[in-house]
């Protein structure tokens, strides 16, 4: 039995005192189950597991009023033991929640707990979307789309992000010249190789209509710059023959002669850029043209949009910016600064949910490989935020601290003991913790700040996945150098979160303009689908349950903040449930 599905966080909402007589219906419960299976006693309840951390009493345990065949299959006892939870109990009586379990479409949006998950923790950009179904399925569509294409995947564009943010120079010239820009990124390997010739590179930009011809002959290229013969080479003479004799480049030159008509197609711009000798050879530099041509296919998926691949640059910047601010102290290398650009970009969505929280994103940085054992086992950790202060004294003894998990001695523990549990018996989780154990001291000193994460149930489950985590413990030394400062360690995030969003607008572009406005229009929405396409793509062909969610856009928002109602969808049976007619009548009958 996994942990989703034996252990639930303390709830500690008022869930009221009226009951149904128990009586009665422990006598019908005992009459159905011995119809479906034989003499199966239900003489007892489900005893409640440890105690809350609050001063509120734990809920009282539901008995399902009347399960039926419907309900039940031999061997499968998980819908009633979802409905004795007190998560199930919480949700009952909650009337945003009772509101939605009595809409018509809410059994097919239950089938897809993982999408209604991550809808919840940002209702507002889904509630105008999930509205038009159509538009839903185009988005969808298309997250699935650029998560199956390597060229435009999430790695791709953190590789992007990161030739940005380490040329950081290179490109702020580049966003003045946007036209120019998108040349550049549609044929980079072209502009690497001729950028080590910059004489060569400045003359043809001034001049690109007098090489246009070479487009559909490369090598005449070649053997008119061997002889300079050109009147517009002869001002570089030395650097086209220097050029002709590098193989290597001509190569490259031939490969994407077509470059030379996309220049001459943008003269102006062009000449306009030479003249700036200054931007322009910051723009063009070896180096900048290198990183480019290593993330060929992303850039150009983004070149369709030249504006927009100018204001990545800029976000690119700003974020190159933050990040060398806030380790001034500690001087960052340019891989070190790659390695976190390229981290944040490509988990963008997570990195965005943990930024809302500077202080314990910080402290997560600062300690990635500990956070990333813990991550493995949720409810622990989150059990763990709630009270984070509780779990100092095991920093001068984590030994202490693995005895305590696999007892689950403390009552923090109880509510989440097959996690503790599972956690204790996991050796190398341990020995990580155990090597970094002063995090436990560092997490009790902001122990305000993780419990108001953990009490934002859809944000701290995307922030602390695991994946996430392994990204930072896999670059530990530049996040904890990046971590010196939370308030720009969030800038950064924000940066690069800006960076993703218009990077998706222009893949979106170079595929279909309309899907494009439709990025444009709900980035967070698009964001997040791109978190779990799959999932999306399920729920798009379920238009009732888009519908459903539309309906109840502001419910969901509330029930989002709730550990209840985050425990109950992430149960596996909570789909099984929501079918079930002992579900419905427990939600329509408790008050």
């Amino acid at each position: 039995m996994t942990d989703a599905t034996m252990a639930f966080p303390p709830i500690t909402e008022n869930v009221g005192q009226s009951r149904v007589s128990r009586k009665a219906i422990l006598l019908t419960g005992v009459i159905a189950l011995a119809v479906a299976a034989g003499a199966v006693g239900i003489a007892q309840r489900f005893p409640i597991d440890g105690t809350t951390a609050g001063t509120i009493a734990p809920a009282q345990r539901y008995i399902a009023p009347q399960v039926g065949d419907a309900d039940i299959t031999l061997g499968d006892t998980s819908v009633p033991r979802l409905m004795q939870t007190d998560a199930f109990e919480v949700m009952a009586r909650n009337p945003s929640f009772r509101s939605l379990a009595a809409d018509p479409g809410f059994s097919a949006l239950a089938q897809n707990s993982q999408a209604m998950a991550i809808m919840a923790a940002n209702p507002k950009a889904f509630a105008q979307l999930a509205k038009s179904p159509e538009a839903f399925a185009r988005l969808a569509a298309h997250a699935q789309a650029i998560a199956n294409d390597a060229g435009a995947s999430a790695q791709a564009q953190g590789e992007m992000f990161a030739a940005m943010a380490t040329n950081a120079k290179a490109f702020e010239a580049f966003s003045g010249n946007a036209a120019a820009f998108s040349d550049v990124a549609a044929s980079p390997a072209f502009f690497a190789a001729i950028s080590r010739y910059p004489q060569a590179m400045n003359a043809i930009a001034l001049n690109a209509e007098a090489f246009k011809q070479f487009a559909r002959n490369p090598a005449a290229f070649q053997k008119a710059a061997a002889e300079a013969n050109m009147p517009e080479m002869r001002s570089a003479a030395s650097s086209f023959r220097s050029l002709a004799r590098d193989s290597a480049a001509m190569t490259q030159v031939t490969n994407n002669a077509d470059a030379f008509a996309r220049m001459a197609a943008r003269s102006v711009a062009f000449a306009s850029f030479a003249r700036n000798t200054a931007a322009f050879n910051a723009a063009l530099n070896s180096q900048a043209l290198d990183a480019m041509a290593r993330s060929a296919a992303a850039f150009r998926a983004a070149a369709a949009r030249p504006e927009a691949l100018a204001s990545m640059a800029r976000s690119a910047s700003a974020f190159s910016s933050q990040l060398r601010a806030s380790s001034a102290a500690n001087a960052v290398s340019m891989a070190s600064e790659a390695q976190v650009a390229k981290a944040i970009a490509a988990n963008s969505a997570a990195f965005s949910a943990m930024a809302a929280n500077p202080a314990a994103f910080a402290e997560m940085a600062s300690h990635a490989a500990f956070y990333s054992a813990l991550s493995r086992y949720p409810e622990a950790l989150n059990a763990m935020s709630l009270d984070a202060s509780a779990f100092a004294s095991f920093a001068k003894n984590p030994a202490a601290f693995q005895k305590a998990a696999a007892e689950a001695s403390m009552p923090q523990m109880r509510s989440a003991a097959n996690s503790f549990q599972a956690l204790a018996r996991d050796s190398a989780a341990i020995a990580t913790l155990s090597a970094d154990a002063s995090a436990f001291s560092s997490f009790a000193r902001q122990a305000v700040a993780f419990n108001a994460l953990a009490r934002n149930a859809a944000a701290m489950r995307l922030a602390t996945n695991a994946q996430t985590m392994d990204v930072m413990a896999r670059n530990a030394a530049a996040f904890r150098s990046a971590a010196a400062d939370a308030a720009s360690l969030s800038a950064m995030v924000r940066s690069a979160d800006a960076f993703s969003s218009q990077a998706r607008s222009a893949a979106a572009m170079s595929a279909n303009a309309q899907v494009a406005a439709m990025v444009a229009a709900s980035p967070q929405a698009f964001a997040m689908m791109q978190s779990n396409p799959q999932a999306f793509s399920q729920l798009a062909r379920q238009p009732q349950a888009l519908a459903t969610f539309a309906r109840n856009a502001s419910a969901v928002s509330q029930l989002a903040q709730s550990q209840a109602f985050a425990s109950l969808i992430a149960n596996p049976a909570f789909a099984a449930a929501a079918q079930s007619p002992s579900f419905a009548e427990a939600i329509s009958g408790a008050r």
